[in-house]
């Protein structure tokens, strides 16, 4: 997923949370739903377009990142779809993709720490 298709669903997020003047999110289903989403939001809109670039370069980071989001996606429209289609009652659990966002955003940080240290650490004189 890149940096916009993430943009993208944190637009539809947004509008799940904060849209209130539409009857179909202004229910007391939806409602009760808007602080998972608000989390989420919050956990993706701290990843700047920079790291979302680097994290694609690291082996495994970029598809653990890519992977948390496209889930978070489908379990945000599959909620959507079920809730508005009247199918059932259903709850929506994001606690297991905004760890995995947490995670991959925490490695990240620290392989940058890792690699700022080395790029400052001293080096030996050329004679």
């Amino acid at each position: 997923m890149t940096y916009t298709g993430a943009q993208m669903f944190m637009e539809k997020l947004k509008q799940l949370i904060n849209c209130n003047h539409i009857p179909l999110i202004n229910n007391p289903t939806i409602i009760r739903e808007r602080p998972p989403f608000q989390l989420l939001y919050q956990e993706l809109g701290s990843i700047s377009i920079d790291e979302h670039q680097n994290l694609e370069k690291v082996n495994g980071l970029g598809k653990r990142f890519t992977d948390a989001v496209e889930k978070a996606q489908y379990m945000s429209i599959s909620f959507y779809a079920v809730f508005a289609l009247g199918i059932m009652e259903i709850s929506l659990n994001l606690d297991d993709v905004r760890r995995s966002l947490e995670s991959v955003k925490v490695e990240f940080i620290s392989m940058r720490t890792n690699n700022m240290k080395m790029d400052s650490s001293p080096r030996p004189e050329k004679s």
